[in-house]
């Protein structure tokens, strides 16, 4: 009988992670975050550092660190801004030099709770949405971007996300190197 009841207890318990674990995704398809970084509690592991520091200076130097060194693409970065928003607001970014480069955001968000928010970069009364979340989630670095040429000379990123709710934003220009493209060489033969 204990047995039985441990099988079913595993069997639910399974269950409901899986059902945790689909009801935790973006239901949003239009805009979704390029890459989340899940934290662990660990006190070593740097994505989880910065989240605890919750501060722009440890977003960047985790960003520094951790994300832009694992790229070979990434030849340039340059910053256009980076701020903390409460609830409602936006932070003022520099205007970007090339639209063949990326807008990078990256951004952390507090409490964990599921009130849903929305990230959108704003020139003048044009908006360009980018992503919308069902709430934030703990421990996590999350990053959006677009192609600059797509929504150029965009003058702040908004956030709008309940009132409790905290974001700290980093803001970068990513320039590329160009995708190396294969010629294929004739085959000699030999004589």
């Amino acid at each position: 009988m204990i047995t039985r009841t441990r099988r079913f207890l595993g069997l639910v318990s399974a269950l409901a992670l899986s059902l945790c674990m689909a009801c935790s995704g973006n239901a949003d398809s239009v805009g979704k975050p390029d890459r989340q970084t899940e934290t662990d509690t660990s006190q070593n592991n740097p994505a989880s550092m910065a989240y605890h520091s919750f501060t722009v200076t440890a977003l960047e130097q985790y960003l520094k660190d951790e994300i832009y060194t694992d790229d070979p693409s990434v030849t340039d970065i340059q910053s256009l801004g980076s701020g903390t928003v409460v609830g409602n607001g936006s932070i003022i970014v520099e205007q970007a030099d090339d639209p063949a480069d990326t807008y990078d955001v990256e951004y952390m968000c507090k409490p964990n709770h599921a009130s849903a928010f929305s990230v959108t970069l704003q020139k003048g009364s044009e908006q360009r949405f980018l992503v919308k979340e069902d709430g934030c989630v703990g421990n996590t670095v999350r990053s959006v971007s677009l192609p600059i040429r797509l929504f150029p000379k965009a003058e702040s990123i908004a956030f709008s996300g309940p009132h409790d709710s905290s974001f700290v934003v980093v803001v970068h220009e990513i320039h590329r190197a160009e995708p190396t493209k294969y010629t294929p060489q004739e085959a000699s033969t030999p004589m």
